[in-house]
């Protein structure tokens, strides 16, 4: 930056909070004062303007003062985040401790207000489809059982080879409790590429069989919110994608058969 003031590459530095250009005050000032009094150069901010006589000048030195105490309150806000998570047992990202696994689970608080959510759509006469992930699906599904309901899971696998593993035995109750178990896979994926992208070609075959997508738990970049495109997008689907789906669907169930 300085570089390139000196270079005089440009008159003014404009931020969208006085936060972004630095939250120590003592860089802040020194870049500051460097700026305008060697090359001219103002930093300006599209949110916080400030007047040029002593008021403004007072009204800066108190952002500044404002920006470095927020940094380091939210640091100790964060420090006392991940000592809460450690204590509570979750895992807070990176590289995995020796000695530990990972186990999912639904997000502690929500678990309880699922389960009677999809009770009250078991009692409806609501059909449950869904994948066969750890975690939400799976409680779907067995919810289903208990309550002797049809329940349809979508596989991102093949049948001999059930991912994940874990729920095997689920995808055969599933089966013999009058539920329905669907893939269009035949083969196995191969690579991890194509084995990622099987997870969203199998949410288009569940958003393309249902009345209604229910998010439950899910990122803005995850799979869950692929799900939710689809669905936004799925009156613009044309009957003989549709068609085309069904019949490939048959040809390699025969396949299997």
């Amino acid at each position: 930056m300085i570089k390139d003031a000196a270079g005089g590459a440009f008159q003014y530095i404009i931020v969208y909070m006085f936060d972004r250009f630095a939250r120590n005050r003592r860089d802040s000032i020194m870049y500051k004062e460097m700026l305008k009094q060697d090359y001219g150069i103002r930093v300006l901010s599209a949110t916080q303007p400030i007047s040029d006589d002593e008021s403004g000048e007072f009204y800066e030195m108190f952002l500044e003062w404002n920006d470095e105490k927020y940094s380091k309150r939210l640091s100790k806000r964060v420090r006392n985040g991940l000592d809460t998570s450690v204590e509570n047992g979750t895992f807070c990202g990176g590289f995995l401790i020796y000695g530990y696994k990972i186990r999912k689970e639904p997000i502690a608080g929500k678990r309880d207000k699922f389960i009677k959510y999809v009770e009250i759509l078991s009692q409806s006469n609501q059909n449950v489809v869904s994948g066969i992930a750890i975690g939400c699906d799976s409680i779907a599904h067995k919810i289903c059982i208990q309550n002797n309901k049809k329940t349809v899971a979508f596989l991102s696998s093949t049948l001999q080879n059930i991912y994940p593993q874990v729920n095997k035995n689920l995808v055969d109750e599933i089966a013999e409790n009058g539920g329905v178990v669907i893939t269009e896979y035949v083969l196995e994926a191969k690579n991890k590429y194509e084995s990622i992208n099987r997870f969203i070609e199998r949410d288009r075959l569940q958003v393309m069989f249902v009345k209604a997508v229910v998010l439950i738990v899910g990122s803005r970049k995850g799979i869950a919110e692929a799900g939710t495109q689809l669905q936004r997008r799925r009156n613009r689907v044309l009957l003989k994608d549709l068609l085309s789906m069904i019949i490939k669907l048959i040809v390699k169930i025969k396949c299997m058969d």
